[in-house]
């Protein structure tokens, strides 16, 4: 447990670290904090794309959508993610 928080804490802390770096819009940085805090809860938990998919009833794409900070979330789905505490 103790080595995925070190690898949560470590995603973060290099997310932040882009972000003062970075001249990017508001859009993009949400899009990477999502991927970001979807990722380190999918490692954390052992999950893989597909299985976070099922749990949370979107498909694999998806997953691979947000994880890649392709697409932002809708408004419904962010709501989602944060009441299951992935974000």
């Amino acid at each position: 447990m103790a080595e995925f928080n070190a690898l949560y804490d470590s995603i973060i802390k290099q997310l932040e670290d882009w972000e003062k770096r970075s001249s990017t819009d508001a859009t993009s940085k949400l899009k990477k904090k999502v991927a970001a805090k979807i990722y380190a809860y999918r490692i954390k938990h052992g999950l893989s794309k597909s299985g976070l998919a099922e749990k949370l009833g979107v498909t694999r794409l998806q997953i691979i959508r947000w994880e890649g900070a392709k697409h932002k979330p809708s408004n419904l789905a962010i709501r989602m993610l944060e009441e299951k505490k992935i974000i």
